[in-house]
């Protein structure tokens, strides 16, 4: 029976996975807080020592009849092992990626709906871009996954529904070893949302599987991956007539009309990676080096198509051709290779540099192309004198991409292990605008074909804690010259003008025997009202958390409050996935939830009472995008268990 969970999950994962290929319509930010490649954790404010353990070949770890191992890493940095601690019982509830801590999205109003960051980032990777990134925050990368080293098989389920079979989201992940130090790590997410509108069905599935094998425990270890990205989503246009909400017979959402009834976006992605890594310990006395080499492929398409638009043909502005559908498919082919070498010297420093080479087939319907990237990748980071930590990281493209570049670098300063921790850092980048911000095509028609100037800009940042007192502040400016902005349209356009913006982000946890008040602020400026995102956001739990009937159930009930101001105002664009500006403002509106966590061992269950204000308000209705309604109050419970051998 041991042995039957097993066969089990790994069945469930691969009937997805078949899933995945039979569907017929295309293709986080991932939370990089808990990656232990960051010394100073955005999130905890503690300080994590990245340069005092060399744990990638190391087997001592590893053994030991007695002792249960759950140890992680990322695959970017094997030699840094954290162990796996997951007692807490907070946040619990906060089930959709939008609202993850220090991740906050507006978006569409049905979890797996389009979604764009509040804080404005503009800052990416060195390369070729295709510009519809309106699902990252639910998707998987490779680079983001953890890996787990674990003597003893690891299961984290979860599943949570609302309003029925139609609405809900399952997770699943496995890790197991195998004999000759061999292990085997499944991630799997579905969200599965129907909504409570006419036509804005979601549907996103993710599939990373990773076998990773270190034979004979030798010096040589390899990692081969395959990654499944799948989002779907039905366009519904928002709805057409914002008075009806009081009305009892629009009480059920699903008869307020709107726009669009036939319009339906894929994002589809799939990657096979063969990671490699080689330890030679005599090629230089005192230093350890590592040689990495990564072989890829990555396929997949980006597809929208609306098969009535004689319906509202003028909503489409300039991408309306005629009345028998709409149409803009995209697919690609990227075959990838790069070569590093890591070296490191004990608990001083450790360097990597390398060549990352990608070539791109693209397939446009109404043209065919390629491009060719040749990027020069460098990580630094060291300590001095126990106190202070540096990290320096550094992107120059060449080939198709000759003068992008994106330079980071971070100087911290521990000055006390509970009280005063600060870090100061600088980033600059220039880096090719994205295809769909060049060129877009509806049913093989270009639609524009624009010659922008690549985006140049700097940011300076710095962050001050005291974990004693659980607060942190953060201050940062970015300056940049030919940012791109919306027209109401959805077509792109230049800034002639220097950008400037600055944003404010404070944090503060208060505890009080068995009361917690959690409050995050954050506040930011734009010099020009063309970049539209709200300027100021706050969240603020106020719970209680105690330990009950002889410390076995761990609970906490309380309150999640919201404030967002009133701002200018975003509206969307199917079309081409893009956020653009809105001709309403989109208003006030207290957002208040209820919630409950409880945790008995490694099962827990939540309860959450969602939008709890609408009874008390007269404008029952929030927003975050115009005529896209989020949802009115809503029960709803979910369940995580770790099943551990």
């Amino acid at each position: 029976m041991r042995y039957t969970k097993y066969l089990i999950i790994v069945a469930f994962c691969f009937v997805s996975f078949t899933d995945i290929f039979g569907q017929v319509r295309p293709r986080k930010r991932i939370d990089n807080s808990q990656n232990t490649n960051q010394t100073f954790g955005q999130n905890t404010g503690v300080f994590q020592d990245t340069m005092n353990r060399d744990s990638l070949f190391t087997k001592s770890e590893l053994e030991g009849p007695d002792t249960t191992i759950y140890n992680y890493y990322f695959l970017d940095n094997l030699d840094e092992l954290t162990p796996f601690d997951d007692t807490s019982n907070y946040d619990l509830h906060r089930y959709n990626p939008v609202q993850f801590e220090g991740d906050d999205h507006l978006y569409l109003g049905n979890v797996g709906s389009s979604a764009i960051p509040i804080r404005y980032n503009p800052i990416k990777d060195v390369g070729l871009d295709f510009g519809f990134r309106q699902y990252d925050i639910y998707n998987i990368r490779l680079q983001d996954l953890k890996f787990y080293r674990v003597n003893r098989a690891l299961n984290d389920l979860s599943y949570t529904p609302v309003g029925g079979q139609g609405n809900f989201i399952v997770k699943g992940k496995f890790y197991r070893n195998f004999a000759n130090n061999t292990f085997l790590h499944i991630d799997y997410t579905r969200y599965l949302q129907e909504g409570f509108y006419t036509d804005q069905n979601t549907k996103t599935t993710n599939l990373a599987m990773t076998v990773d094998f270190q034979p004979n425990k030798g010096k040589y270890r390899g990692f081969i991956s395959l990654v499944n990205n799948n989002n779907n989503e039905e366009h519904n246009g928002g709805v057409t007539d914002t008075t009806l909400y009081n009305n009892d017979f629009y009480g059920i959402r699903f008869r307020i009309p709107t726009r669009l009834f036939n319009a339906a976006r894929r994002h589809q992605s799939q990657q096979i990676a063969y990671n490699q890594f080689v330890k030679l310990d005599s090629l230089l006395p005192g230093f350890k080096v590592v040689f990495r080499n990564q072989l890829s492929f990555d396929r997949g398409y980006y597809k929208y198509a609306d098969t009535d638009v004689s319906v509202d043909s003028t909503y489409y502005g300039p991408f309306w051709q005629e009345d028998r559908g709409l149409r803009n498919y995209i697919s690609y082919n990227i075959y990838g290779a790069d070569f590093h070498m890591q070296l490191s010297n004990a608990e001083r420093f450790k360097w990597s540099n390398g060549l990352v080479f990608k070539y791109y087939d693209i397939d446009e319907e109404a043209q065919t192309t390629s491009q060719k990237s040749l990027i020069y990748q460098s990580t630094f980071s060291s300590r001095i004198a126990n106190r202070f930590s540096l990290t320096a990281n550094g992107q120059l493209g060449l080939w198709d991409f000759a003068g992008d570049f994106k330079l980071g670098g971070m100087l911290k300063w521990k000055a006390n292990e509970s009280f005063l921790n600060i870090s100061v850092g600088a980033d600059a980048y220039n880096y090719t605008p994205t295809i769909e911000q060049q060129r877009i095509f509806a049913n093989e028609i270009q639609v524009w074909n624009n010659d922008f100037d690549n985006t140049f800009g700097t940011r300076i940042n710095g962050r001050l804690e005291i974990p004693k007192f659980n607060f942190s502040v953060a201050l940062s400016q970015t300056v940049e010259n030919n940012s791109i902005y919306r027209n109401q349209d959805g077509s792109p356009g230049q800034l002639e003008d220097i950008l400037s913006t600055q944003e404010l982000n404070i944090r503060h946890l208060l505890s009080w025997s068995v009361l917690r008040f959690k409050n995050d602020f954050l506040i930011q400026a734009f010099s020009d009202d063309r970049i539209i995102r709200p300027t100021y956001l706050s969240r603020h739990s106020l719970y209680f958390e105690n330990l009950l009937f002889n410390n076995n159930l761990d609970i906490q009930i309380g309150l999640d409050y919201t404030h967002m101001n009133e701002y200018r105002g975003l509206a969307f664009s199917p079309f081409n996935g893009q956020f653009v500006p809105s001709n309403n403002p989109v208003a006030f509106y207290p957002l208040l939830d209820g919630f409950v966590n409880t945790k008995i061992d490694q099962f827990r269950v939540f309860f959450k009472f969602e939008n709890i204000a609408s009874f008390f308000l007269d404008q029952n209705i929030n927003y975050h995008i115009e005529d896209y309604p989020l949802f009115d109050f809503k029960f709803r419970m979910g369940i995580r268990w770790l099943l551990k051998d």
